[in-house]
């Protein structure tokens, strides 16, 4: 649970940001019997944080690759309002003869 804090904490910190994409994720949703934390602490928990809460079983295949995708929604939704609200101006991809993408962000 402690551990849950810091790293949110640390996360936040090291990005210099009030809030970042995060997803909190309860594992071993099929050991029920012991479980440390109950279900609705962890959800209080991720209520203070402001994050979403998935509980998941490897096991079973319950929830895993939902929580990968979900954390991939708030990632890209994420993005898009910083594109949003940056001062900067994204200019289009340029055309080159290699396969990447160039961007140029002015701000």
């Amino acid at each position: 649970f402690e551990e849950a804090i810091r790293l949110y904490k640390l996360i936040l910190r090291v990005k210099d940001r009030d809030e970042f994409p995060i997803i909190l994720v309860g594992n071993k949703a099929d050991l029920d019997s012991d479980r440390l934390i109950s279900r609705q602490e962890a959800e209080e928990l991720a209520r203070r944080l402001r994050v979403p809460y998935v509980e998941c079983s490897a096991k079973h295949r319950m929830n895993v690759d939902e929580s990968f995708h979900n954390l991939v929604r708030l990632i890209r939704s994420f993005q898009q309002q910083e594109r949003q609200s940056s001062d900067g101006v994204d200019l289009i991809p340029s055309k080159s003869n290699s396969k990447r993408k160039r961007y140029c962000r002015i701000q």
